[in-house]
């Protein structure tokens, strides 16, 4: 079986974390510090699985890391097709 993966486009999503909650329950008050960090997301096609003439049935696996100002877009695609190949080894598809 030889798998073909295709990286689509990326988006970009916020995602919040809250690093330190503080709480003064006697007077009702409440404090959250909140991070937010922005993520590129894409989903990685996976086609393959009977030959070359099985383009219809594709797997579409979810990649999303946090944004990195320093990293280029192709090595972005490289490691997202990295995650696809080794979730496929990981449930059996090899």
């Amino acid at each position: 079986m030889e798998l073909s993966f295709e990286v689509g486009m990326p988006t970009t999503a916020t995602s919040f974390m809250f690093a330190d909650c503080s709480s003064g329950i006697e007077n009702g008050s409440f404090a959250a510090s909140m991070l937010t960090g922005s993520q590129l997301v894409v989903d990685v096609k996976v086609s393959g699985f009977c030959g070359y003439e099985d383009y219809e049935n594709k797997l579409i696996i979810k990649y999303k890391e946090t944004f990195d100002p320093e990293s280029t877009f192709a090595a972005f695609f490289e490691r997202a097709e990295n995650y696809a190949k080794q979730y496929c080894y990981k449930i059996g598809l090899k």
